[in-house]
C-alpha cells in the first residue's frame, strides 16, 4: 500500500486527484489523500481505519481517493477484487463494494466476488457481463502505471507526499 499525501493543488498531474478516481470528500479540498491499495493487502484493510479518522479530523478540508495497486505475486485475487469493485462502480457502488471487500478479504473467490456484488444489490447478471468489459481492466491498469510512474513497487513501503516532495514514514 502506498500513501500519498498533498497539500496543494501544484502537485503532479500525473498522481493529483482528479474526477476519474474513486474520491470521499470535494476535489478542491486542500489536502488531498491517494492511497494506493490491494484488497487482498491487510495493510490496505488496516489503513482504512486511518483514513476514516483523518476524514474525522479534516472533514471537508480533506479528498481521499483510492486507486487499485494490486501485488497478484502476494495476493492473487486482488486484481479480480480490483475488478469487481470497478463493476461496482459503474452501479454507483464502488464505497459499498470497497468496504466488503474489506471486511471479507479473505473471501474473494469469483463465487465470493458474486456473493459480494448480490449483497450490495447487484443482479449476478449485470455484475457478471461488468467483469467481461475491457474498460473495468483498463482502469486498474492506469491506476497501476500511474503508480509506477511514481516509483513505488510494494504496498509495505508507507510514504507521504507533501507538495510534490515523498518523505517516507516507514518500510515494514
Amino acid at each position: 500500500m502506498i500513501i500519498m499525501c498533498f497539500f496543494n493543488k501544484n502537485t503532479d498531474l500525473v498522481t493529483s486527484i482528479n474526477e476519474n478516481d474513486h474520491i470521499q470528500g470535494h476535489l478542491s479540498a486542500p489536502i488531498q489523500l491517494v492511497v494506493y491499495g490491494d484488497f487482498g493487502c491487510p495493510f490496505t484493510r488496516e489503513a482504512r481505519l486511518t483514513v476514516k479518522q483523518l476524514q474525522e479530523v479534516f472533514g471537508d478540508d480533506l479528498v481521499y481517493a483510492y486507486r487499485h495497486l494490486p501485488l497478484l505475486d502476494k495476493h492473487p485475487l486482488a486484481y479480480d477484487a480490483a475488478r469487481a469493485s470497478e463493476v461496482a462502480s459503474q452501479h454507483n457502488k464502488f464505497w459499498e463494494m470497497y468496504d466488503r471487500l474489506f471486511v471479507y478479504q479473505t473471501q474473494q473467490s469469483p463465487s465470493d466476488l458474486r456473493s459480494h456484488a448480490q449483497a450490495i444489490g447487484l443482479s449476478v447478471e449485470d455484475f457478471d457481463a461488468g467483469m467481461r468489459l475491457p474498460q473495468i481492466t483498463q482502469t486498474i491498469d492506469q491506476h497501476m502505471k500511474v503508480q509506477n510512474k511514481v516509483g513505488q513497487k510494494y504496498h509495505q513501503h508507507f510514504s507521504s507526499m507533501i507538495s510534490g516532495i515523498r518523505y517516507p514514514l516507514s518500510n515494514n
